[in-house]
């Protein structure tokens, strides 16, 4: 697994870089979590020019994910999880890794389940 980490980490660009490097700063000073995630999440859906963004926690006792932060590509907070693929989060269950898709209605393993 950390493998996989590692190569994907050798394909970033300079700019995927330094947004990765100012996360890495801001978690390490952060006083504030909520905001904390959200300008983690900004930052994220600027580099890699996506429309929504999401920190959940699964729990296992319930088998339900809690919504950490949520947002979207104009900078506001998404508050309804269902507005996710339930199919990509059982992804990243199962896999224990976290799920980048530029097209989730476009794959074919997330088409017949989305919410």
């Amino acid at each position: 697994m950390m493998s996989n980490v590692i190569e994907k980490v050798k394909t970033l660009s300079r700019e995927q870089f330094a947004v990765l490097y100012d996360i890495s700063k801001r978690l390490n000073s952060a006083s504030d979590t909520a905001s904390l995630y959200a300008d983690a999440l900004d930052l994220m859906l600027d580099v890699i020019d996506a429309e929504r963004g999401i920190f959940s926690k699964y729990k296992k006792e319930t088998g339900e994910f809690e919504l950490i932060a949520a947002r979207h590509i104009n900078k506001g907070d998404i508050k309804d999880l269902s507005l996710f693929s339930s199919g990509l989060l059982r992804k990243v269950i199962e896999t224990s890794e976290p799920q980048l898709l530029h097209d989730v209605q476009g794959t074919v393993f997330f088409r017949h389940r989305l919410v």
